[in-house]
C-alpha cells in the first residue's frame, strides 16, 4: 500500500527543508557543533569537522574528548562542565593546536538547550578563528619592544 499523496508531499518537503537548513548552516562563517549532555556530537558542520581533520560523518556520534586533542580538551573541559551544571551561556577564547600542528586562537560560544525542567540536554557550540585578530593586536606591542 502506497502512502497518500499528501503524506509523500509532506515527507518530501521535510527532507528538502532539512537539506536546505544543512546547506545554510554549512555556509555560516563560524564553525558549529551541537553536542548532547554526555558530550557526544549530534551535529557538526563541514568547517568544524575539517578544522579538526575529520569528515563530518566521522565526528557525529563521537565524544568531544575523542575529537579534540588531549591538550585542547583539557582547555575546554572546565567550561563544558560549568555549562552543563549551571545552564549559563559561555563565551571564551583559547589558543589551540590544530591537527596539522599549527597554533590558532578560537573564540568559542557555548549556548545551552534546556528541557522543560530547565536542565541542559544539549548545547550549541560556535567557534570562530580569531588568530589574525590576535596577531594584529600583538603588532603594536612588538613595535614598542623594538624601540
Amino acid at each position: 500500500m502506497q502512502p497518500a499523496p499528501e503524506v509523500r508531499n509532506r515527507t518530501e518537503d521535510a527532507r528538502r527543508s532539512r537539506e536546505e537548513l544543512a546547506l545554510i548552516i554549512d555556509r555560516i562563517p563560524e564553525m558549529i557543533a551541537f553536542v548532547d549532555a554526555e558530550q557526544r556530537y549530534l551535529y557538526v558542520d563541514e568547517d568544524y569537522a575539517s578544522w579538526y581533520g575529520f569528515k563530518k560523518e566521522d565526528v557525529v556520534g563521537k565524544y568531544v574528548e575523542e575529537v579534540l586533542s588531549p591538550e585542547n580538551y583539557a582547555k575546554v573541559r572546565p567550561n563544558l562542565i560549568k555549562l552543563l551544571k549551571t545552564g549559563e551561556e559561555l563565551h571564551y577564547s583559547h589558543q589551540v593546536v590544530r591537527r596539522d600542528g599549527k597554533k590558532a586562537n578560537l573564540a568559542i560560544s557555548d549556548i545551552p538547550k534546556k528541557d522543560k525542567s530547565g536542565n541542559v540536554e544539549a548545547f550549541f557550540a560556535t567557534l570562530r578563528d580569531i588568530t589574525q585578530e590576535k596577531q594584529a593586536e600583538n603588532i603594536p606591542n612588538s613595535i614598542k619592544s623594538k624601540k
